[in-house]
């Protein structure tokens, strides 16, 4: 009895595992992440983290750094603190098909199948009329110079590593100084 309980376990482990290994080559291998020249998709805990390594640190502009993938934006990249690349967490799957992978920016981040609303029409400079007033001078109007501070410390800035944006700043305002109404 002993041995005919063993001889079924047998041919049922033997079994399974002859079903299983063609179970486990149809999985792709843990390493299979595409990858490209500075760029690269690894996986990670509920998604995958798209890189992409940057030549020099990213210029200083008034934009938020993206990741796009196959000319679709992948959303708003993080930079390393050494400024060396830009990083985006997904839980695309697309992203494991990638033939491209490029740093951008969100400001020219555009949907391709939607026609640009971007474009301004400059007038002609001969047509554009000269102003009346200098827009260097005051005027006669009353203004005013205010100083706000929020404390000594910095403020960090989202998605841009090792940046810090002052708390205190000086306004020029419109109108006669004014008591703060607290």
């Amino acid at each position: 009895m002993i041995t005919r309980a063993r001889g079924r376990l047998a041919f049922s482990l033997s079994t399974a595992a002859l079903l299983a290994v063609p179970l486990l080559a149809a999985l792709p291998a843990a390493n299979a992440a595409p990858s490209g020249d500075g760029w690269s998709v690894t996986a990670a805990p509920g998604g995958y983290q798209v890189t992409v390594d940057l030549d020099k640190p990213l210029p200083m502009r008034s934009d938020a750094p993206t990741l796009v993938v196959d000319g679709t934006t992948l959303g708003l990249a993080t930079e390393s603190e050494d400024g060396s690349s830009l990083s985006v967490f997904t839980t695309d799957p697309s992203v494991l098909e990638a033939d491209e992978v490029e740093a951008g920016w969100a400001s020219q981040s555009f949907d391709a199948t939607s026609p640009d609303s971007t474009v301004v029409e400059v007038p002609d400079a001969a047509s554009i009329k000269a102003l009346g007033v200098d827009p260097d001078e005051h005027g006669s109007f009353a203004w005013t110079e205010s100083i706000y501070k929020f404390g000594d410390e910095a403020i960090d800035l989202a998605n841009i590593a090792a940046s810090a944006a002052s708390s205190r700043a000086r306004s020029t305002c419109p109108g006669p100084a004014a008591p703060a109404p607290w």
